[in-house]
């Protein structure tokens, strides 16, 4: 009797999922609720045309077609057109990847949702019309299909999405509708054939590679709101081949130093210049000296990396950002004066600048990112500013010179390997909001003996993790305090002792 239901009760599962898809001309659909459905997939044998209705029925109920599910025609060789219809608002991801024969496809009006590589490697794909809706087009929609010969985008998209058009080797007219702010990352990279193209006022961001190897691209018309330009976003282009050597500018923004530099140099950059694009600089170990004039609001991305000769450079008032990489490297700077203005300090941005042995960071600084001074031997103190809540990991690991660090009384936690192997480090005072200690945020600190915790709570430490090295000898911790934090931090227990009991 127990088999027969169990039997019974497989058999009514399987009708309640049969029941939930929907077959009509060879096309599967999914219901979706007690009116709509998602076309789910085709048979990849499908030949010719697709017309998809608008409604579809299914047992005596008419269900409306609201989408085109991930990879629902993903490999459809000898799928040649499809017609959408008005009720579609969505293509998910892959819907039409390596749809090789695919020619044209109608997309509705009121679509507002185009997946990521939805139309990826559609070779035989030559125009397609975005809707004057659409909200959201995914990374690398169109990428490979190189029969497409022109694309308008429409004003509805805040940005062009990373490797959007990337290697649509017939590509040649773009039009991007005022509204665009950002092209992204290799959103037109290997588009050899892009002669041309107008980018709207109020575009704010190039990404990185956007135009690389755009060998036919000569004469790009970069509004002047762009403050943001990507490592490499026109390199391998015919433009940046007919720059003169030396200095390049993108109207405000220092984009590149051309061709070879002599020993010894030292730079100044023209009035004006808002920002420095990433990679400006990058390996090159011959400049020794710049001035950055005021009004420069951000140095991006490995824009100094490497520079191993320089020494002397001079931040402006104006300074907001300081990107990832920025300074990795620069093994020679030994001293740098941050300005009040400054928001960031991106990640892995003075990595390795074994020579900088003093920096001050601003009051106003709200942001350090992960390893953002490891490395930096030389540095011997520093002190966090109160608007710094977070230390993040590795942020001045390996810094073996350091003898003192001041926290913010806001401090709230230290992540993994903030301070690890910071050898010179004895005595740290850890305010009372610290809420969080991470794995080995003070590890292989080998002269770190006195811990004092000034929280009536202990800070978490999570399962098995250990904040502190075995060189602890002592944490002294609030007189009312003791029998928590002996609870909470366990591993530590015979060390920990009122604060009252000081050595």
């Amino acid at each position: 009797m127990k088999k027969q239901l169990i039997l019974l009760f497989l058999c009514f599962c399987t009708l309640s999922v049969a029941a939930q898809e929907i077959c009509h001309k060879g096309i599967h659909y999914t219901i979706l609720s007690d009116t709509t459905v998602e076309l789910t997939r085709a048979d990849t044998l499908y030949v010719g045309g697709v017309s998809v209705p608008d409604f579809v029925d299914g047992e005596g109920t008419k269900y409306k077609v609201v989408s085109v599910a991930d990879n629902a025609f993903y490999r459809c060789m000898r799928t040649n057109y499809v017609m959408l219809p008005p009720t579609v608002k969505r293509i998910g991801d892959y819907a039409f990847a390596e749809c090789k024969q695919l020619g044209a496809i109608a997309i509705p009006d009121h679509l507002t949702y185009i997946g990521k590589s939805a139309f990826a490697n559609c070779l035989s794909l030559r125009s397609i019309t975005l809707p004057s809706n659409l909200a959201y087009l995914g990374s690398y929609a169109f990428e490979g299909c190189a029969a497409l010969r022109s694309i308008a985008i429409p004003a509805s998209l805040k940005e062009v999405p990373s490797g959007a058009f990337f290697a649509c080797k017939a590509l040649t007219s773009v039009r991007v509708s005022r509204g665009v702010e950002g092209i992204l990352s290799e959103a037109f990279r290997d588009c050899s054939l892009l002669g041309e193209i107008v980018l709207p006022v109020g575009l704010r961001t190039i990404g990185m590679s956007a135009f690389h190897n755009c060998e036919s691209l000569r004469n790009p018309i970069i509004p002047p709101t762009v403050t943001s330009i990507g490592a490499e976003a026109l390199c391998g282009t015919p433009w940046l081949e007919e720059q003169p050597d030396g200095l390049v500018y993108v109207n405000n923004v220092l984009y590149y130093y051309k061709g070879a530099m002599s020993p010894d140099t030292q730079l100044t950059l023209r009035d004006g210049t808002i920002s420095i694009a990433a990679k400006a600089f990058c390996g090159r170990d011959s400049l020794v000296s710049i001035y950055i004039p005021e009004g420069v609001k951000d140095v991006g991305n490995q824009a100094f990396e490497s520079c191993t000769s320089l020494r002397n450079i001079v931040l402006p008032k104006s300074l907001v950002n300081i990107g990832h990489v920025a300074f990795w490297g620069c093994v020679s700077l030994e001293s740098i004066s941050l300005p009040l203005g400054l928001k960031s300090i991106g990640w892995k941005a003075f990595e390795n600048c074994q020579s900088l042995d003093s920096i001050q960071l601003p009051m106003g600084l709200e942001a350090i990112e992960k390893e953002a001074f490891k490395g930096c031997k030389s540095l011997t103190k520093i002190t966090i500013p109160e608007s710094v809540t977070d230390i993040p990991d590795g942020a001045f690991d390996d810094c073996i010179s350091m003898t003192s660090v001041v926290f913010p009384d806001n401090l709230r936690s230290v992540g993994k390997f903030a301070f690890r192997n910071c050898s010179s480090l004895e005595v740290i005072t850890l305010p009372a909001k610290v809420e969080s200690l991470y794995e080995g945020a003070f590890a292989g600190c080998s002269r770190l003996s006195r811990v004092y915790c000034l929280g009536a709570d202990p800070a978490y430490l999570g399962v098995g993790q250990k904040p502190f090295g075995k060189s602890v000898r002592t944490i002294y911790v609030p007189r009312t305090s003791v029998r928590f934090y002996k609870q909470s931090w366990s591993a530590y227990a015979v060390i920990i002792k009122s604060e009252k009991s000081q050595d």
